[in-house]
């Protein structure tokens, strides 16, 4: 089961992405919000949506294409 992280930053100023703590991709530690351990990417972006209350969340397209939308 991964760990996962949100951007706190918003990609193209749309979205929060959604990474694995493994993932290449990931922001800069200091603009990491972390998530804990999931599952999938879905029930990550889960999380985020309950914790935050916002729905502008999406997966990264190396490390959750399963979540990524564009």
């Amino acid at each position: 089961m991964p760990e996962y992280i949100y951007n706190k930053n918003r990609w193209d100023g749309k979205f929060h992405e959604v990474h694995t703590k493994s993932c290449n991709y990931k922001p800069r530690l200091e603009n990491q919000v972390d998530l804990g351990w999931h599952p999938n990417c879905k029930e990550a972006i889960k999380e985020a949506v309950r914790r935050t209350n916002e729905h502008d969340f999406d997966g990264c397209k190396y490390c959750c294409p399963d979540c990524h939308s564009g």
